[in-house]
C-alpha cells in the first residue's frame, strides 16, 4: 500500500491536500478505510503465495486464421497480448512444424520470400502473401518475438497445396 502522506502540507495553496488528515487532525473519509484495510491484513496473507513463473511464449499469440484466395494470396493475421516483432515466410514445399520453425526461425523480414511487422495488443499485424506460378505446395511460417525479451518466442505454420 502506498499512503502519500498522514496529514496535510503547510503551506495550504502550494502543499499536498489529499492526506489521511487535515492539517488540524481532522481524519478524513479515507482514514477510516485505510485503518479498517490495515487491520484486516495485519495477520498477513492466508492463502499461499503461488511461485512466479517467467512466459516462455510471446503473451496472447494465437495461431492465424488463414485465408486463401484462389489458391495464390494467404491472407492472415498474427495477433499478440503484448508488443511483438512478426517475420511472415513463403517456404519452398510440404514442412513440418518443427522444421518450418527452425527455418523461418533463421530468416528475417529482408530474407527472400519474408515480410514483417509488428503486433500490438488489439492491433494484429497483417499479411497478404502471394504464392509465385506455377503454384507448388509451400509452408507458410510466422514467428513472433516478443519485444520485451527476445527469448519468448511462439511460431505457427501451415501448408498450402
Amino acid at each position: 500500500m502506498n499512503i502519500f502522506g498522514f496529514y496535510d502540507d503547510t503551506p495550504r495553496d502550494s502543499g499536498f491536500q489529499a492526506a489521511l488528515h487535515q492539517l488540524d487532525g481532522t481524519p478524513r473519509a479515507s482514514a477510516a478505510a485505510v485503518q479498517g484495510a490495515i487491520t484486516e491484513t495485519a495477520a498477513g496473507c492466508t492463502s499461499p503465495v503461488p511461485a512466479w513463473v517467467p512466459a516462455k511464449r510471446v503473451i496472447g499469440a494465437e495461431t492465424p486464421v488463414w485465408t486463401i484466395q484462389a489458391r495464390q494470396v494467404i491472407r492472415f493475421a498474427a495477433p499478440a497480448g503484448e508488443g511483438a516483432d512478426v517475420v511472415a515466410c513463403l517456404l519452398p514445399g510440404n514442412l513440418g512444424g518443427p522444421a518450418a520453425a527452425a527455418m523461418v526461425g533463421r530468416r528475417s523480414a529482408l530474407s527472400p520470400g519474408c515480410v514483417g511487422g509488428k503486433s500490438l495488443p488489439l492491433r494484429p499485424a497483417s499479411f497478404a502473401l502471394r504464392r509465385s506460378l506455377p503454384l507448388r505446395p509451400v509452408t507458410v511460417a510466422v514467428r513472433l518475438v516478443a519485444e520485451s525479451s527476445s527469448r519468448r518466442v511462439s511460431t505457427f505454420s501451415r501448408t498450402v497445396r
